[in-house]
C-alpha cells in the first residue's frame, strides 16, 4: 500500500542523531527500520514486545504534563504542560545518562494543541502551540485572548533555545476545530471557514467552506483537504496576500474544487447509543507519504477500522484495509500514526495496555503489546517512534517521564 522510504527521507528522519559521519548515518538509517520490523514480525498477535531498557526522568519541579511528542529518530522529546513547553534530549541509545532538566523551554500558558515539523534545512524543529494571553490583566474575559504561536529550535546547536518566530491572534478560538502544519503554512478550520497562513512571509487567505461537520483536515503545498464520513472535499489554495489570514471569510460559500465520494460498508445512521466514530491520521511530520486516514468505529465488542488513501492525481479515495481489533477495555486513545520503512504503525492505549499495530505493504497486520499492567494503567499520554524502537509516556501519579527502549543500539 505504501512505497518504501527513500534514502533522502531516511536521512531526514535520522538527521537529529548524534552520529560521526554520513556513512554512520546511512548505516543506522538503513538498519533501524528493519530491526524494528524484525523485532515485531515473528511475534504472534497481541504478544508482548521485549523491553530492553526502562529509564525515568523526574523533573525537580514536578510539572503536570499534558502532552508529549517523540521526534522521529527518537532522540528528542517535546512535552507540554499548562505552564511551559520543553524540549528534552533523551540521547541516541539507552546508555545515555538522562538529565532532569530540558535543553530548552518556554514558559507561558499553553493549551493542549500542538504540532511539530522539521525546518526546511532539516536541522531544526518548528513547534506550533496554542497559548492564552492577557492584554490588561485578568479582571475580565475581554482581557484574555487566544493566539497561535510558532517556535523554532535547533537542538544540536551549542546553546539550543526555543525562539518564537510568529504569532497569530485567534478571534473565535472556541470554534477552531481542525488544524495542520506543513512547511511554512499553518492551516486551520473555524466555524465556516478555512484560514491558510504563511507564518514566514506573513501572508494568507481566508475562504468560506460552509458549516459542514468535517472530521479531519490535512494540507499539501497546493491544496486543503477536509474529510467527512461520506466525502473528501479538496480546495486549491488561493493566492496568499498580506493580511489575508486576518480577514473574515466572506458571505459566499466557496465550492470545493474536488469532491471525492468515500465507499464504506457501514451506515452511519446505524450507530447505537454508546458507539462513536474517530477519524485518525499520521503525525504532521509525515508529509512525504500518501494522504492516509482511518475511520474507527468503537462498539461494546470491538473496534472496526477502515483505512483510506486519498489519491489526488487520480481524483479518488481508495479503501486499502478493513480490520477489527478485539475489545480489551474501554475507549481507545490513539496517537497520530507513524511510518517505518514503508509500514504504517498505529499505536493506542486503553486502561490496561499500550498497543501498536503494524500494517506493511503485504497487508499483514501485526498487533504488539508495548506496555501492559493487568492491575490497570493510569490514563497516560504516550508517544512511540518505531524507527528508534522507543516509547515514552507521562506518569501523572509520579510526575515523571518514562522511557522504554525496545531495541539494543545498532552494531558499530
Amino acid at each position: 500500500m505504501f512505497s518504501s522510504l527513500s534514502i533522502d527521507l531516511l536521512l531526514h528522519i535520522f538527521s537529529f542523531m548524534d552520529l560521526g559521519s554520513i556513512v554512520a548515518l546511512r548505516k543506522v538509517a538503513v538498519f533501524a527500520p528493519t530491526r524494528w520490523l524484525n523485532h515485531i514480525m515473528p511475534l504472534r498477535n497481541n504478544m508482548n514486545a521485549r523491553r530492553c531498557c526502562e529509564r525515568t526522568i523526574t523533573p525537580s519541579e514536578n510539572p503536570h504534563f499534558e502532552g508529549v511528542y517523540l521526534v522521529p529518530g527518537g532522540r528528542f522529546l517535546i512535552t507540554f504542560s499548562e505552564a511551559d513547553l520543553c524540549v528534552w534530549d533523551l540521547g541516541y541509545s539507552s546508555s545515555t545518562k538522562l538529565k532532569i532538566t530540558p535543553i530548552a523551554s518556554a514558559s507561558h500558558i499553553f493549551n493542549n494543541i500542538f504540532a511539530i515539523v522539521p525546518t526546511a534545512d532539516e536541522l531544526g524543529l518548528r513547534i506550533f502551540a496554542n497559548t492564552i494571553c492577557e492584554t490588561n490583566g485578568w479582571t475580565d474575559e475581554e482581557s484574555i485572548r487566544d493566539e497561535f504561536w510558532i517556535f523554532e529550535i535547533f537542538p544540536l546547536s551549542e546553546k539550543p533555545m526555543l525562539s518564537k518566530i510568529a504569532s497569530l491572534l485567534i478571534e473565535d478560538y472556541s470554534k477552531v476545530a481542525l488544524f495542520s502544519l506543513r512547511g511554512d503554512l499553518m492551516v486551520y478550520q473555524g466555524a465556516n471557514y478555512v484560514k491558510v497562513w504563511n507564518f514566514v512571509a506573513d501572508t494568507g487567505v481566508t475562504f468560506n467552506v460552509g458549516y459542514e461537520p468535517y472530521e479531519q483536515l490535512c494540507a499539501t503545498d497546493e491544496s486543503v483537504i477536509l474529510i467527512r464520513f461520506a466525502v473528501v472535499s479538496v480546495w486549491n489554495i488561493p493566492p496568499l496576500i498580506p493580511g489575508g489570514h486576518i480577514e473574515g471569510p466572506g458571505p459566499h460559500h466557496v465550492k470545493p474544487d474536488l469532491e471525492l465520494p468515500v465507499e464504506c460498508d457501514m451506515d452511519i445512521d446505524s450507530l447505537e447509543g454508546d458507539e462513536e466514530l474517530q477519524f485518525e491520521m499520521p503525525s504532521e511530520w509525515y508529509t512525504h507519504h500518501p494522504i492516509t486516514y482511518d475511520v474507527i468505529r468503537q462498539s461494546s465488542e470491538s473496534h472496526t477500522i477502515w483505512r483510506y488513501e486519498v489519491i489526488l492525481p487520480e481524483g479518488r479515495v481508495k479503501l486499502g484495509h478493513k480490520f477489527i481489533l478485539p475489545k480489551e477495555g474501554p475507549a481507545m486513545f490513539v496517537e497520530p500514526y507513524r511510518f517505518c520503512n514503508g509500514t504504517l504503525v498505529m499505536s493506542w492505549s486503553n486502561c490496561q495496555a499500550l498497543m501498536a499495530s503494524c500494517t506493511p505493504r503485504e497487508r499483514q497486520k501485526i498487533d504488539v503489546t508495548l506496555l501492559c499492567d493487568e492491575a490497570g494503567l493510569e490514563r497516560v499520554e504516550f508517544t512511540l517512534c518505531p524507527v528508534a524502537g522507543r516509547l515514552c509516556h507521562i506518569s501523572h501519579t509520579q510526575g515523571s517521564i518514562v522511557i522504554f527502549d525496545y531495541l539494543p543500539p545498532p552494531p558499530s
